[in-house]
Formats: C-alpha cells, structure tokens, sequence
C-alpha cells in the first residue's frame, strides 16, 4: 500500500499512544498533551493538531503542532519524516497558524527543516551539544545543598506568580534566545498562569527567600518532563538549580511518579543534571524561528 498520511482525531487515541509509548523519552510530551487535551486542536491550553504517517496502515510517525506554537516529531525511520512534514506544510497553509519552534530528535528535526526548507539562519541561537536526558527516580542522587536545616524545595503557589512570570521570561530569553519584550512577557505569564494550578512548578527557598524554580509537568501516571529550571545570575554557582530540580523529582517520586525527561544545552546545566543522576540518551533540538510563521 505504501506510505499514507493523515490528522490524527478522535478514535484515535489509543493508537497513538500505543505507538509513542515504548518512545516516551523522545515523545513525552505528545503523550502527555494527548492525554490531556486530546487528539482535536480547538484552541485550548495542551492541546495540539496530531499528524499520523502510515507504512500499510501501520502508524509509523507523529508530528504534532501544539497550542504553545512548537511543532515535535518523532518516527521510527527517517524515510517517514518527509510525508509528516508535507501534511503540516499543506495542512497550515489552508489552515494558518503561528509556528515558534521545532523539537525533537537532532536527526529528525535536520530532515524535517531540510523538508521545508527552512535554513539554519532562520533560528534565534545557535546551540550546540544540546541533548536529551532521562532518570529513573529511584536513582535520584541528593545533593548535599538539599540537605541543609536553611533550605526548602515546596510546590508554587499564587502568591509566587509575579516572580515566576520574570523568571520564566528571562528563562525564555537567555536559554532559547527569544527577545525580552511584550511578547516573551506574555508568552511567560500563560504558562506559568496555566501550568501553576496543576502543581508542575516548584521553587527553593532558603532561609524563606526564593532562590531557584523549575518547572516538572505532564499528565502520565509514571513520567514528567523537567523543564524552566532556573536561578537568577547573581545567585548561581550556588547548587540551587539541582537542588531544586532534585527536591522536585523527590515530591514527585513520594507521589507514585518513577520517571523524569530533560532537555539541556549548556554545559554547567548538564554538569547538574549529571551529578543528580541524569543519563543521557541522544542529541536533541529545541530550536526558536527568528521569525515565527503561520505558513510553510
């Protein structure tokens, strides 16, 4: 029969969970966002247009564009990923709307953009050795920062919006060089303001004071996805980033959750991922358009 590609809608559920979960490190939050907000974009916060490439009607690869504008891939042979990136190229040109960034497997995203034709200039920051990276919560090391009388890792609360909002913006910007201004602000008040109510941020604070946060979110039973991990310069080199990060999987793993996913470019941020316990599992991107588009 060949190869077929479609949108994913409801129905299929099953189906493409069945095909992304022995790939969960590499799909975690298609998974999650599926399970949350299902298979139909309406516009809404975790939801995502699904794309489907079949080999004889077995599913072989998803892309997803979800409702924060980042489009995700993953398939199971690179031959698959062109199909996938025809089916957005002409499903957003009949239906427009705003594209940001693109993550996935390093390989699978170089043939994706290559598809589409859009160049490396086109991004924000180059990065290099970026990569993704996986621990079981059994083997969460504690760092000895954590261990302290003075210090304390506790879920956000409301009272803590104003300064996650500030936080996650300069988060954006130093980590995925977007530019500080309106926008950034924006796009960082609707995921905190979303995200807060779920308990997926978490901050450290010492002494009372908050010092470091991170972000450890998703809606599978067994897994998060550890992201926005985050300490003001003039408070670093300080082991608060994994300290935060560490007390976070250890709330989380108290609570039944056995697995973590991350992604991380910057050297002296795999170095603490590393020293609690992070593993990693292959090269990655997370890449920002300069420009975003609403067609391809």
């Amino acid at each position: 029969m060949g190869l077929s590609t479609r949108l994913l809608l409801e129905g299929d559920e099953e189906r493409v969970d069945s095909f992304l979960k022995p790939h969960t490190p590499f799909a975690f939050y298609m998974r999650s966002n599926a399970k949350r907000g299902g298979l139909r974009y309406n516009g809404q916060s975790y939801q995502s247009d699904y794309f489907g490439v079949f080999d004889s009607d077995v599913l072989v690869g998803v892309l997803t564009h979800s409702w924060l504008s980042g489009v995700q891939l993953f398939a199971v042979e690179p031959r698959f990923i062109p199909p996938l990136a025809e089916a957005l190229r002409l499903y957003r040109c009949q239906y427009p709307r705003e594209i940001e960034c693109f993550l996935g497997p390093a390989d699978q995203i170089k043939i994706l953009l290559e598809t589409l034709g859009i160049l490396p200039s086109a991004f924000s920051k180059e990065k290099e050795g970026e990569g993704l990276f996986a621990l079981s919560l059994l083997k969460t090391i504690v760092p000895s920062v954590l261990k302290k009388a003075e210090i304390k890792v506790r879920r956000g609360c409301l009272a803590d919006v104003d300064q996650l909002i500030a936080w996650r913006h300069d988060f954006n910007v130093e980590s995925h060089g977007v530019p500080s201004g309106q926008k950034t602000y924006d796009k960082a008040k609707a995921e905190i303001s979303g995200r807060i109510q779920d308990g997926e941020f978490f901050v450290l604070e010492e002494n009372g004071r908050m010092v470091s946060f991170c972000g450890a979110g998703g809606f599978l039973p067994d897994w998060r996805g550890v992201d926005s991990v985050w300490t003001p310069p003039d408070l670093r080199g300080r082991g608060y980033a994994r300290a935060v990060t560490a007390g976070a999987l250890l709330m989380l793993r108290s609570e039944g959750v056995e697995n973590a996913v991350l992604c991380a470019v910057r050297p002296e941020a795999i170095k603490a991922y590393r020293a609690i316990g992070f593993e990693r599992l292959a090269d990655w991107r997370l890449d920002f358009l300069i420009n975003p588009v609403e067609r391809l």
